[in-house]
């Protein structure tokens, strides 16, 4: 399968396709992980992902997000392309007994 970026997908004619032709791609989406507890707490759990296939229109703009990293005491950001969302790690425990908090992979508890 052709790897396309937008210039690839404006210049799709290069790689054979016509106007408005579906053109198969693999995609691997992966969100920003959990930041650490405070104070010495745990470690944030990974941000989530989605790994698929899909027929993308040509000439057609999609849009992506690219999730970041989350600071201390924070849960990572989801990650989306067009209507698919993976989903920020959860940010690690703190020492004073606070419990890490869900997310994409989990998070320190």
């Amino acid at each position: 399968m052709p790897r396309l970026s937008t210039i690839g997908v404006a210049a799709s004619g290069a790689f054979g396709f016509g106007t408005n032709a579906l053109i198969p791609i693999e995609f691997l989406l992966i969100a920003g992980g959990g930041g650490g507890g405070n104070s010495g707490g745990g470690g944030g759990g990974a941000g989530g992902y989605l790994e698929s296939t899909a027929k993308l229109t040509s000439n057609t703009l999609y849009t992506v997000v690219i999730g970041g990293g989350g600071s201390a005491d924070a849960n990572g950001s989801n990650s989306t392309f067009s209507t698919l969302t993976a989903v920020g790690g959860g940010r690690g425990g703190g020492s004073a007994g606070n419990n890490g908090a869900t997310g994409g992979s989990g998070g320190g508890a």
